[in-house]
């Protein structure tokens, strides 16, 4: 389990994903290991499907420019618009921290097959950038 972790670290490393907090390169899995053994939830695994889901959006952003419209920063919408969706999810008081992790984890893998089935047409991007 934890060579795939590092493998899946150093992938989103040399992809600079927005997702590893602008830590330098090998910080992020420094500090993933030595919490690995006390994590209860599946952040990290949320982690890497909304980088998948990040990398799909800057590729319909790329072949839609006209999208970008009047969005001074697509990618912090993009982590606004999951951020918000968690914390709906937080305010949940039924809910533990696990389910609420794998509800998360639902919601980011519906939004990242939504954008590859359906591109620029998808209701997803345009919720992010506000589009309607």
């Amino acid at each position: 389990m934890e060579t795939s972790m590092l493998n899946r670290i150093r992938k989103l490393e040399r992809e600079n994903s927005v997702f590893l907090l602008e830590k330098a390169k090998g910080a992020y899995w420094e500090e993933v290991k030595s919490t690995l053994n006390n994590s209860g939830s599946q952040k990290e695994y949320c982690r890497e499907r909304k980088h998948e889901c990040f990398f799909l959006f800057q590729e319909i952003l790329s072949r839609n420019r006209a999208m970008r419209g009047d969005a001074a920063n697509p990618t912090e919408d993009f982590m606004d618009f999951f951020s918000e969706k968690r914390e709906v999810l937080d305010k949940n008081p039924e809910w533990g921290p696990v389910e609420k992790d794998i509800k998360e984890i639902e919601f980011v893998e519906q939004v990242k097959l939504d954008l590859a089935a359906r591109g620029h047409e998808s209701p997803y991007i345009k919720q992010i950038l506000g589009l309607g």
